[in-house]
């Protein structure tokens, strides 16, 4: 059974009525994986690619199309545990017309990606190798203190040589990796901050904490709205 099940349904605030339903596994996906690549529109110093995607599940899939669609990524590696569902991926990606192939060591393949997203049950560390001087990543799995898929000494050494951003100020109670590594994560900045005030200098390696935010799913129903009227 799908991590995520439920619904998102969308009401007329004047009158009401319902106006949509829309599958939530869906919108979580989609959405998430659209803000991870604003966040690399606005932040990641190369966007050239190769992509690395760890992970190989419902929200390593909606990275690589959202990359894909959103910044003309058509290079990308796959890490994953399971080695059936990573050759799931790549097969889906080539389908696409994509570059793809699966990689077996997570931070050899760091050295050669400036894009990387990791989308893991966040339940072990799968990321140890800091990220290249232009190196962008979207840790995406934790999304609590108790989780983590980046290693400590990576979140740090990000923090010392180039930036760390938060999707929003909530982030601050759940972005495990952070937590964990004991870096400050009230005042980091977050993508709001970036959006209204133009992007940052784009100067070290890059760490985009994606944790989520109901603000997201708001934005996703308004959009579906606007294109089914």
């Amino acid at each position: 059974m799908p991590a995520i099940q439920g619904d998102v349904v969308v009401f007329d605030v004047l009158t009401g009525e319902r106006r949509l339903i829309l599958d939530g596994s869906t919108v979580t996906a989609r959405r998430t994986a659209a803000v991870s690549a604003l966040a690399a529109r606005l932040l990641a110093p190369d966007l050239r690619g190769p992509m690395l995607i760890v992970g190989a599940g419902v929200q390593a899939w909606a990275h690589l199309e959202a990359f894909s669609e959103a910044l003309g990524m058509r290079d990308f590696r796959i890490a994953s545990r399971h080695a059936a569902s990573a050759r799931r991926l790549a097969d889906h990606a080539r389908e696409l017309g994509f570059m793809a192939k699966v990689v077996d060591d997570v931070d050899v393949a760091v050295a050669e990606c400036p894009l990387v997203a990791t989308c893991t049950p966040a339940r072990a560390i799968v990321l140890s190798q800091v990220p290249r001087p232009d190196g962008f990543v979207a840790a995406v799995g934790a999304f609590a203190p108790d989780m983590a898929e980046i290693a400590a000494p990576v979140c740090r050494a990000v923090a010392a040589s180039g930036r760390i951003v938060l999707d929003t100020p909530e982030a601050a109670g759940e972005a495990g990796d952070l937590l964990q590594a004991g870096i400050e994560v009230k005042g980091l900045s977050t993508l709001r901050g970036i959006v209204q005030g133009g992007a940052m200098a784009r100067s070290g390696p890059v760490l985009f904490k994606n944790c989520g935010w109901a603000g997201w799913d708001l934005a996703a129903a308004r959009l579906a709205l606007s294109l089914a009227q």
